[in-house]
């Protein structure tokens, strides 16, 4: 997937389809929540299937403008939302994964280099200097985004992670216009102003959906507080409780035992001393298991 991605970007950009590439990363997020209902079992809402049918209505229309089905714009969505797909499935380490990334697709970039270079077409190392590094450069801007994306894609939802993705189409929708001097058909325009609809849908529908669940949490939060309180307020009284009781047979032995002691003109029998030393026995275990 990265490397369908990175060849179809250059190509676009090498034959003038700047803004067709815009595209692509502006239905890119709608796509990846598509892709993660299908393979990830992820849940749409009612406003996200309306946004994902305002984006196909998009291309179909952008078809109209451009004469053709815009592949470059398809690919490049399909492309990257298989790419979040397959990290979302791996769960891979970041870094891990992108040095098993490169080193699959390092004999195929090889083997296409020496081809370049027996035709000598090669650029790299046969131009001039600053043509040398922008190449060398392009690979540290291309990596860091990857690493990036790849960090991510493990640790936030689909849908999420499409929501974060609106600047770079539209950077590079305005590189295409303003700098590149594209042309930009009323149709394809039309086409681009469905997608920005469906965008602001999606956008208003997921803004909502964490503001309510936000909300939610911060609701089972007070409900847990208030529970552990009342909990603790419960053991509390049940500690009272039988800190009484503990201290009601401490007064009961004594009574217990003044009578039994004193029942025969006041001289303590043998028998009232065991049985006021048995009750106050069991008051003093009362009261240790009422303090534990």
């Amino acid at each position: 997937m990265t490397g369908v991605q990175t060849c179809a970007l250059p190509i676009s950009v090498a034959n003038e389809h700047v803004v067709e590439g815009a595209l692509g990363y502006f239905i890119n997020p709608l796509v990846l929540v598509v892709v993660g209902t299908v393979f990830l079992g992820e849940q749409l809402r009612p406003l996200q299937w309306f946004a994902v049918g305002l984006a196909v209505v998009a291309v179909v229309v952008t078809t109209f403008g451009y004469g053709r089905l815009p592949w470059v714009a398809l690919v490049l969505a399909f492309s990257f939302a298989g790419y979040g797909v397959i990290k979302k499935i791996a769960d891979v380490d970041p870094i891990a994964s992108l040095t098993v990334e490169t080193a699959y697709v390092t004999p195929f970039c090889i083997a296409y280099l020496l081809w370049l270079a027996s035709r000598n077409s090669l650029v790299f190392g046969h131009s001039s200097l600053r043509e040398t590094l922008l190449l060398a450069g392009a690979g540290v801007v291309t990596a860091v985004p990857l690493l990036l994306f790849s960090g991510a894609a493990i640790r936030i939802p689909l849908s999420t992670m499409g929501l974060l993705q609106y600047l770079t189409p539209s950077i590079q929708f305005f590189l295409g216009i303003f700098l590149l001097r594209e042309p930009m058909s009323p149709v394809l325009l039309t086409g681009f102003l469905i997608v920005w609809a469906a965008l602001a849908v999606f956008t208003f529908d997921s803004l909502r959906h964490g503001q309510r669940t936000r909300m939610q949490r911060q609701a089972h939060s007070i409900a847990d507080d208030v529970e552990a309180r009342h909990l603790d307020r419960s053991a509390r009284t049940g500690m009272n409780v039988q800190r009484i009781f503990a201290r009601n047979q401490v007064g009961l032995a004594a009574v217990a035992a003044l009578a039994v002691a004193f029942g025969s003109g006041g001289q303590v029998h043998p028998d009232a001393r065991e049985a006021a030393f048995t009750a106050a026995g069991q008051a003093q275990w009362q009261i240790g298991r009422a303090h534990v």
